[in-house]
C-alpha cells in the first residue's frame, strides 16, 4: 500500500499526465498539417511551457481518475505506477485516433518499450518476464500483419492501419502473446457495437476499440480475475 506522500505524488503525476494527454489531443491536427519529423510531437507537447491549456475538463478528469484509482488499488507502488502509465497511454492513443485517425509513434512506441522495461524491472502488476514481453510484441505484430497482408493481396484493400499494428505490439508487450485472442475478440466486438450505435459508414478508427480491450484486460489481470480466451492467465 502507498503512503500519503506516495498518494499525493500519484495525484500530481495524474494532473501532469492529464495536461500532456490534452495537449496531444488538441495539437495533433497541427502536427499532422506541418512537417512531421522525429520529435515533432514532443516539441508540440512542450510548446507553451508549464502554462495549462484551456478546456478539456473531461480529459483531465479521466486521467486523474486513472491515477487516483491505481493509487488506492491494492498493488505494489511500482505496479500501480506502471498500470497508471499503461492506461494513460491507451487513453491518449484512443482519443487522438478518434479525433484525427492517427496513432502517434510516441504513444505506440512508448507502449512497446514501456512494456518491455516494466517486465524487465519486474514491475508489471500481473507478473511476467522480458522474454514474454518480447514474444508478445513479435506475435501481436507479426501474426496480425501476416493476416492483414494476405487480405490486402487478395482483396486489394487494407485490413488494418500501421498504427493499429504498432498499438497491438504495445499491448503484446504489456499483456503477453497469450492475450492476443482476447484482445482481438473484445476489440472487434466493441468496434461493431460502436459502429452500430454511432451509425457511421466507411472507415472508423480502430485504435479506441483496441485501447478499450487492452485496458479492460489489464484491469482484470491486475485484479486477479481469470479471463476466458487468455491462453496464459
Amino acid at each position: 500500500m502507498m503512503t500519503p506522500i506516495s498518494l499525493g505524488a500519484m495525484v500530481l503525476a495524474g494532473l501532469g499526465a492529464g495536461e500532456a494527454v490534452l495537449r496531444l489531443r488538441q495539437r495533433m491536427p497541427t502536427i499532422m498539417d506541418g512537417n512531421v519529423y522525429p520529435g515533432a510531437t514532443l516539441q508540440a507537447l512542450l510548446s507553451g511551457g508549464v502554462r495549462a491549456v484551456c478546456g478539456g475538463a473531461a480529459t483531465r478528469a479521466s486521467v486523474l481518475a486513472i491515477w487516483g484509482a491505481c493509487a488506492i488499488a491494492p498493488l505494489a507502488p511500482g505496479g500501480a505506477v506502471a498500470l497508471a502509465c499503461f492506461l494513460t497511454l491507451l487513453l491518449a492513443g484512443a482519443l487522438v485516433d478518434f479525433d484525427a485517425q492517427i496513432l502517434p509513434d510516441e504513444v505506440t512506441g512508448s507502449l512497446v518499450w514501456g512494456g518491455m522495461i516494466v517486465h524487465m524491472a519486474g514491475a508489471a502488476p500481473w507478473g511476467g518476464s522480458i522474454e514474454g514481453a518480447t514474444l508478445g510484441v513479435v506475435v501481436a505484430y507479426g501474426a496480425v500483419w501476416l493476416i492483414s497482408a494476405g487480405y490486402c493481396v487478395s482483396r486489394g484493400m487494407a485490413a488494418i492501419g500501421h498504427g493499429d499494428l504498432k498499438l497491438l505490439a504495445g499491448l503484446g508487450a504489456w499483456l503477453g502473446a497469450g492475450a492476443l485472442p482476447a484482445i482481438l475478440l473484445i476489440s472487434c466486438s466493441v468496434q461493431v457495437v460502436a459502429q452500430l450505435i454511432m451509425r457511421r459508414r466507411g472507415v472508423m478508427a480502430f485504435g479506441p476499440a483496441l485501447a478499450a480491450a487492452g485496458g479492460l484486460l489489464a484491469i482484470l489481470k491486475a485484479a486477479g480475475v481469470a479471463v476466458p480466451m487468455l491462453l496464459v492467465q
